[in-house]
């Protein structure tokens, strides 16, 4: 079928960051998660129907941190979330990615 599934989510991780040295440090965390989840699909010989859902759910977060210089970081991470509704399920998302300072103040 046709589908298109759009999810917008916030997550509020409380996070215990470890710094090995100046390069490399660990984070852990856990907190709450909202997100709201919306489609447009159109059974076979039916009408298309829009479909939503809002889902909360506790979140666990592990990552690794390489910090390149002030400015750039690169971070490997699994996020678990755990659905707190009756048809409760897990979701288990990898991810890679970059984070860049733009500014930072004055110490």
């Amino acid at each position: 079928y046709p589908l298109i599934l759009n999810t917008a989510a916030v997550s509020l991780p409380v996070l215990f960051h470890i710094h090995f040295d100046m390069h490399h440090s660990l984070y852990c965390g856990a907190g709450l998660c909202y997100s709201f989840e919306f489609m447009k699909i159109r059974p076979k010989y039916e009408n298309e129907k829009f479909l939503y859902q809002n889902i909360f759910s506790a979140e666990a977060v592990l990552g690794y941190e390489y910090c390149i210089n002030n400015k750039v970081k690169m971070f490997t991470e699994v996020v678990a979330d755990f659905a707190l509704h009756e048809d409760g399920f897990i979701s288990i998302r990898p991810g890679i990615g970059a984070a860049f300072t733009v500014f930072r103040g004055k110490k």
